[in-house]
């Protein structure tokens, strides 16, 4: 996988098209709130069994979770980037072009928003119900993200 990873890394074609997917996609974007709902749900559970007062509000910490991944928005680009790049390694450039002219359509647009909205809902949800979890077992106090 690593001499693939070299070879990814010297095929500039395929690295500018992998930049430009996750442009259209948004795929740094999903990543980056991923990090922000991960690191903001164990923050509240370890702040939770710290200190063990009324309701929690997240917020402060969402806006220093968030600080810190602009920061590190440089370093998830490229790794992403790559990992494109990677994934799509072995499709023939003329059919990546395809693929992309395709995603610059207003249905593929939709669809693909429609599903990144989906899949941050549906991690909310789940990161949520993990913090119930959590305090549930412990036997705290409420959180609020």
């Amino acid at each position: 996988m690593l001499a693939q990873l070299d070879a990814v890394r010297r095929d500039k074609l395929r690295l500018a098209f992998a930049h430009r997917i996750d442009a259209l996609m948004g795929v740094t974007d999903m990543t980056l709130r991923v990090q922000e709902y991960t690191g903001v749900a164990v923050h509240a559970a370890l702040l939770n069994a710290e200190q063990p007062d009324p309701a929690l509000d997240a917020e402060t910490y969402k806006r220093q979770v968030r600080a810190h991944l602009a920061g590190a928005r440089p370093a998830t680009e490229q790794m992403v980037t790559l990992s494109l790049a990677y994934a799509y390694r072995d499709i023939p450039v003329a059919e990546l072009a395809g693929y992309e002219r395709f995603l610059k359509t207003p249905e593929a647009t939709r669809f693909y928003r429609a599903s990144m909205a989906g899949m941050t809902q549906g991690y909310a949800a789940v990161l949520d119900k993990m913090m119930k979890a959590m305090v549930d077992s412990m036997g705290q106090r409420e959180i609020r993200t």
